[in-house]
């Protein structure tokens, strides 16, 4: 996650006005972010920010398999380890 939002956060950390960019890059970082969750079906129908904030994301239906769920690499080798130690149960 940080190799998404650390960028978007350098460019929008200065003096410059770019507030009027601000609204496409946060859409494309946020339909990032919430596809590593929601079911691909529901993705499709998010083409804008308005409908970002309609998405209700507490739903059980609409997301993928807990199996599925996209926890990035660090956080999967962790686990992996975690697992085969017997310390977490998948």
């Amino acid at each position: 996650m940080a190799k998404l939002v650390v960028p978007f956060r350098i460019v929008y950390q200065t003096d410059k006005a770019v507030v009027p960019f601000n609204n496409a890059d946060m859409f494309m970082m946020l339909k990032v972010l919430i596809s590593r969750f929601m079911k691909p079906a529901l993705l499709c129908l998010i083409t804008s920010s308005a409908e970002v904030l309609k998405l209700v994301l507490d739903k059980k239906e609409g997301h993928v398999d807990y199996n599925k769920v996209d926890i990035c690499f660090n956080a999967e080798t962790s686990l992996k380890e975690l697992t085969g130690k017997k310390k977490v149960a998948r």
